[in-house]
């Protein structure tokens, strides 16, 4: 438990906080320096607002499947800042001295990742402060799909720094956050757990298919992504892959459905149109006799 390891390293003093500070930290993996198909995202922001809690975009570092960056700048927010927030962003005033603006950032950033998978760690807030979206097929949340994997009956987010020591024995954020350093965490959990990520993916797919297709037992499936943490059990691969086979049979249930209910709506509608067709002459002969009686109340003789 990284919460108990912290509490322990804290009350040992300063030789802890060094020995802590030499620690293994997130590195590239290569020299590959391409944009490749899948990106890692991590944003800073300052505060902004009379009461600084409109988080606005200060910087942005993008980096491939080997860690290096791809990409990175600091970003001028469109409105005036009232708190850096440098203790946790980093961010101090001189940085965003003759920084690009928010507009330019937020083009580059958004043509860069067009058409990729991104991964990155609680990312709706990231996407937020640049202002844009991402087709949900494409993200990978390791603050939100992590805990699916390996945490049952929670999918409360994690935080970035206790995900990074607990499943790659890594240490980040001991001081100033960087985004450079928190991207490339995001970027070895994906790859540690690529596998249960895509699988993941495709269930989501396939269980909207389900859905989309009557398959209406799906929904509570999708929450049931689980699995038990690595090392201590069996991973949720295994449980992913099954969802994947009951959503594909879901849909496949639901077509079947479809199908049946189409063709007893068909026989309904013939065996109302024989009914009717067939009560025709019943119908007027009762007609016919109510209007005789109706005739001898007002006196009248039927004919």
């Amino acid at each position: 438990d990284i919460d108990g390891g912290a509490a322990g390293q804290a009350a040992g003093g300063g030789g802890s906080a060094r020995r802590r500070s030499q620690r293994s930290r997130p590195a590239p993996t290569s020299e590959d320096m391409s944009v490749t198909d899948v990106l890692a995202l991590d944003c800073e922001m300052v505060g902004a607002g009379a009461s600084t809690l409109d988080s606005r975009l200060a910087s942005v570092c993008i980096v491939n499947t080997s860690c290096n960056q791809v990409y990175f700048s600091y970003c001028l927010p469109p409105v005036p800042i009232t708190d850096y927030r440098t203790p946790y962003s980093g961010i101090t005033e001189s940085k965003l001295r003759g920084a690009p603006a928010y507009e330019q950032v937020q083009r580059e950033v958004s043509e860069l990742l067009h058409g990729r998978v991104v991964g990155g760690h609680d990312l709706i807030n990231d996407f937020r402060a640049l202002g844009f979206s991402h087709p949900k097929r494409l993200v990978r949340d390791t603050a939100r799909d992590l805990p699916r994997f390996f945490c049952r009956g929670s999918n409360r987010p994690r935080k970035l720094r206790r995900l990074t020591w607990e499943f790659l024995g890594l240490v980040i954020q001991d001081g100033e956050h960087s985004p450079c350093e928190d991207a490339q965490a995001a970027m070895l959990l994906y790859l540690r757990f690529r596998r249960l990520f895509e699988q993941a993916a495709a269930t989501k797919g396939a269980l909207g298919a389900g859905l989309g297709s009557g398959g209406s037992t799906g929904a509570g499936r999708e929450r049931d992504v689980t699995g038990t943490c690595p090392g201590r059990g069996s991973t949720g691969a295994q449980r992913v892959e099954q969802l994947a086979e009951e959503a594909s049979e879901a849909a496949g249930a639901g077509a079947a459905a479809r199908d049946e209910s189409s063709r007893r709506e068909g026989e309904g509608r013939a065996v109302t149109a024989a009914g009717s067709a067939a009560s025709a002459p019943a119908v007027a002969a009762a007609a016919a006799s109510l209007s005789r009686r109706r005739r001898g109340q007002c006196g009248e003789q039927p004919n």
